[in-house]
């Protein structure tokens, strides 16, 4: 919380948006490391729910807002 709180009084929100997102990114893939996938491939969190549906059908929903979020993000950074 430290370094978040840092960003947030630096107004370090490009930092926030990108850590945010690489956190995503982490989670998805240890969920599929988790599960067992053959491969885990892939640099967006769309890409990797679309490998996570395959386990879990609710990460199609998930999949469309992480295409929306992502081209958010990258539009901050």
């Amino acid at each position: 919380m430290g370094d978040a709180r840092f960003n947030h009084s630096g107004k370090r929100y490009n930092v926030a948006c990108f850590l945010a997102q690489q956190s995503e990114e982490k989670a998805l893939k240890a969920y599929l490391f988790m599960k067992d996938a053959e491969e885990v491939w892939g640099r967006y969190a769309a890409e990797l729910c679309k490998d996570a549906k395959n386990f879990d059908p609710k990460f199609s929903t998930i999949k469309s807002n992480a295409v929306i979020n992502s081209s958010k993000i990258y539009r901050l950074i």
